[in-house]
C-alpha cells in the first residue's frame, strides 16, 4: 500500500497543476456581492420604468424576482457541484482512492444499503445515515466503505466510517468488538431469533484492556476467529488509528467502524487550509484502504478445527 507522503507528492506534481490551470471559482463573498448587485439593478430598472412611463411596475417586479430566485438556485447548485459535504472536492477524494486502490469506485452522495450496516450488529435499533460510498476490489478482497453518522436529538452519537469486507474464514456465529465498554446488544441471529450476545474473555491482556467482545459462537469458533495474530492486528489497528475503532464478524464478513476525531469529515476552507484537509483525508483513506492488507484478508491459510 502506498503511503500518504507518496500521495501528497503525487497530488502536488500531477493533480494540483490541473486545477490551477482551470478557472478558479469566485469566493462566496464575491458571489454574494454579485448577486446583491444584480438584484439591486432589477430594482433600479423597475423604478426608472415606473418614473418614465408612469405604469404599474408590480408585474415586472414579480417577474424579475422569480427570475432572480431561479438564477440563485441554479447558481448555488453549480457552486456546490464539485465539493463534498466535508469541504473537500469530490475530484480530490476520487484521486486519493484511485491512487491507493485503482479498482475502487467512488460515488459521492450515495450511501450503502441499511441492511449492509444492520447485519454487523454494531449499531442496532438506532437511526443512521451513510453517504459518499466507495466500493470495489483490493486484490482479492471485496470492500464497501462509506461515511457514517448517527444523530440523536441533533447530537452526534457517532461520526466516522463504516466498512464491510469479505473474509477468509467461514463461521456461523456473530461477534462484535467495541472500543471500550459497551453493553452486549440484543441481535437477530438467523435460525435463533432475537438473543443477547455473550461476553467473550480472551487471553490477550492488551486486547481485553482496549475492547469489549461479545458473540454467539462456541469456544471452538471463538478461538477460530480470535487467533493470537488477529487480536494483535486489532490492537495495532486501534493504536495506529488513535481513536475508537469497532469490529464485527457476521455472515462470513468482517466489519470495521473507525470513529473520526475532531471535525475531519466536515473541515473545509473556512476552518483550515486545503492542504491540511487534503492530508487529513489522505491519512483516513490510507488507513482504511490498507486494512485488508494489514489483516491479511486475502489469505486462506486456516481451516476450522
Amino acid at each position: 500500500m502506498k503511503t500518504t507522503e507518496e500521495f501528497l507528492e503525487y497530488y502536488k506534481t500531477t493533480i494540483e497543476p490541473e486545477f490551477e490551470r482551470a478557472p478558479k471559482p469566485k469566493s462566496k463573498s464575491i458571489k454574494t456581492a454579485t448577486a446583491a448587485l444584480i438584484f439591486l439593478g432589477f430594482i433600479v430598472v423597475e423604478a426608472l420604468f415606473w418614473f418614465i412611463f408612469k405604469v404599474d411596475s408590480k408585474p415586472i417586479m414579480l417577474f424579475s424576482t422569480v427570475v432572480f430566485v431561479i438564477w440563485g438556485i441554479i447558481r448555488q447548485a453549480n457552486i456546490e457541484g464539485d465539493v463534498a459535504d466535508n469541504g473537500i472536492r469530490d475530484s480530490d477524494i476520487d484521486a486519493m482512492i484511485q491512487f491507493y486502490a485503482p479498482d475502487m469506485k467512488y460515488t459521492p452522495g450515495m450511501g450503502m444499503l441499511d441492511k449492509t450496516v444492520e447485519i454487523s450488529n454494531l449499531f442496532t435499533d438506532i437511526s443512521f445515515t451513510t453517504n459518499n460510498s466507495i466500493e470495489g476490489q483490493i486484490n482479492n478482497t471485496y470492500l464497501q466503505l462509506a461515511s457514517f453518522y448517527i444523530l440523536t436529538d441533533k447530537v452526534t452519537v457517532f461520526k466516522g466510517l463504516y466498512m464491510m469486507t469479505t473474509f477468509n474464514k467461514k463461521f456461523s456465529g456473530q461477534y462484535v468488538v467495541f472500543s471500550g465498554f459497551h453493553l452486549p446488544p440484543y441481535v437477530d441471529v438467523p435460525g435463533h431469533g432475537s438473543m443477547k450476545l455473550k461476553e467473550i474473555k480472551l487471553e490477550n491482556p492488551d486486547f481485553n484492556k482496549l475492547f469489549s467482545a461479545y458473540g454467539t459462537g462456541d469456544e471452538e469458533e471463538t478461538r477460530y476467529l480470535f487467533t493470537p495474530a488477529m487480536m494483535e492486528r486489532m490492537v495495532d489497528a486501534k493504536k495506529n488509528w488513535g481513536g475508537q475503532i469497532h469490529f464485527a464478524f457476521a455472515r462470513n464478513r468482517m466489519f470495521f467502524a473507525p470513529v473520526i476525531l475532531g471535525n475531519s469529515l466536515y473541515s473545509g476552507t473556512g476552518s483550515t487550509n486545503h492542504a491540511e484537509v487534503l492530508e487529513c483525508w489522505s491519512n483516513i483513506m490510507h488507513f482504511t484502504l490498507s486494512l485488508p492488507e494489514q489483516f491479511h484478508l486475502d489469505e486462506h491459510l486456516w481451516s476450522k478445527p
